[in-house]
């Protein structure tokens, strides 16, 4: 059996293991294999062969992730999550932020503490925005 029929052959397995498997790595060195064996194919050495599919290997393998994640998140844009997408909510002062001074809202049905932005005093039951978070405390302006 010929070198580059044996290549061929570990490509196609290669192929099939990846379509069995979640990962995308298995589809990198079928593309190498394929390579050996074309080099196989036009009469190169087994030293030639295998040199071959070890550089094909790490290109394909260094190329296929970037290219995959291009192709993949493509436009998709990037959701804030947790905390972060607490920022521009409307909260409702539950118990009034006083000048320099912290007080409670809730948002989303969540009570936090929170201080001004401005540092201007806010009454209880006042529409407030969340303008950042800063770890368990809400910087808040007046809802305008």
């Amino acid at each position: 059996m010929s070198p580059a029929l044996l290549w061929f052959l570990l490509a196609a397995a290669l192929l099939v293991g990846e379509i069995v498997t979640p990962s995308f790595f298995l589809a990198a060195l079928a593309v190498a294999a394929l390579g050996a064996a074309v080099a196989g194919f036009v009469g190169a050495g087994a030293w030639l062969q295998v040199l071959t599919f070890a550089v094909a290997a790490g290109l394909s393998t260094a190329l296929a992730r970037p290219l995959a994640e291009r192709f993949l998140h493509s436009g998709v844009r990037s959701l804030p999550t947790n905390v972060a997408a607490l920022i521009g909510l409307e909260a409702r002062v539950t118990e009034p932020i006083e000048e320099g001074r912290m007080g409670r809202v809730k948002v989303r049905g969540d009570d936090w503490r929170a201080v001004s932005d401005d540092g201007l005093p806010i009454a209880a039951g006042a529409r407030v925005i969340v303008t950042e978070v800063e770890g368990t405390t809400l910087h808040v302006v007046r809802y305008p």
